[in-house]
């Protein structure tokens, strides 16, 4: 058999690493390809969920002071005309697209002075919603009622309080 017939025995060296390094690149590539699609989305999760809560701090401000608008004429009445009947008309507050971010992650990659602020907001909440639950049932027990007046002046604190908390917890989000 002639010499130039037989099969090298060198190992092509310099194609196999540059082989090598292409695949890994390309690997690498497409790591760093779907990391970034992932950032992405995540993103897109927070932005969204931001939305939400915007909308539901807007929608939860107009009911709030629709609430202290009401309760506070109910003290100015009360003042004129102690012992009359009142009703009560608390805002319904809504929590839930703070719970859904915090449910799908999107509060995990928020900034953290802006979760600060939705806890701050979700904290008063529960106290605001915590004292109705208390004093609601107490109106319609002849024996327990409760000092109206007083009722209704712990109920305008606390809404001018989540007023105020809005206004903070949207400086917090403007500022993402």
């Amino acid at each position: 058999m002639p010499q130039n017939d037989r099969p090298s025995s060198r190992i092509p060296w310099l194609k196999l690493g540059a082989e090598t390094f292409f695949v890994l690149l390309g690997v690498l590539l497409a790591l760093a390809l779907d990391e970034w699609r992932q950032g992405r989305r995540d993103q897109e999760v927070v932005v969204l969920a931001l939305e939400n809560i915007r909308d539901e701090i807007q929608a939860n401000r107009s009911e709030v002071r629709r609430a202290l608008a009401h309760h506070r004429e109910l003290l100015r009445r009360l003042e004129k005309t102690p012992g009359m009947g009142v009703a009560l008309q608390p805002a319904m507050i809504r929590n839930n697209a703070w719970q859904a971010a915090q449910s799908s992650q999107a509060a995990a990659r928020m900034d953290f002075s802006s979760v600060a602020a939705f806890s701050e907001m979700e904290e008063l909440q529960d106290v605001y919603q915590r004292l109705l639950a208390g004093v609601m049932p107490t109106m319609y027990q002849v024996n327990q009622r409760p000092t109206m007046p007083l009722v209704l002046q712990d109920l305008v604190w606390f809404e001018e309080q989540l007023l105020k908390v809005y206004d903070e917890v949207e400086r917090a989000i403007s500022s993402d």
